[in-house]
């Protein structure tokens, strides 16, 4: 899937891999923009629990900043999502925060931050809890590759 050559990374993928990946954007891109969904409560935790105003300051400062790195993160994906394509160190760790954050919105939707639950029992029977250890696989592919990038 992964093949460190020199600076870059060659990412090779089957057409299936190339089928999921070709989601993640759209299952970031579905997070809404309120509370009222468990993928933006995930994505959009408080730094500051106890200081409301600590926290509006801090999204001010950081939250347009952080939207732009996002949606970059999100074209590298889309782009190995066409099957075989050559990116550098600095996009596989964009990437790597994509597959990230998708795991995190996977996760959370399906209830595995839930007190008490024991998400890994039900991976086999539960088609997101599959997607995120998969995805997890996909994370610890990449990071060995990028030893040293």
């Amino acid at each position: 899937m992964f093949t460190r050559h020199g600076d870059s990374i060659l990412v090779v993928l089957t057409p299936r891999e190339a089928t999921l990946f070709g989601q993640v954007s759209a299952l970031l891109d579905s997070v809404g923009t309120t509370s009222d969904d468990s993928g933006y409560r995930v994505l959009h935790r408080p730094f500051h629990l106890d200081d409301a105003d600590a926290e509006h300051q801090l999204q001010s400062l950081v939250s347009a900043a952080l939207d732009m790195q996002r949606q970059a993160d999100r074209a590298v994906v889309e782009r190995c999502a066409l099957g075989t394509v050559e990116m550098s160190c600095s996009e596989a760790h964009g990437f790597l925060r994509s597959i990230n954050e998708a795991r995190l919105v996977l996760a959370a939707r399906a209830g595995a931050f839930e007190e008490g639950v024991l998400w890994q029992e039900r991976v086999g029977s539960d088609p997101a809890l599959s997607a995120v250890a998969w995805l997890g696989y996909v994370q610890s592919e990449l990071l060995l590759s990028l030893t040293g990038c």
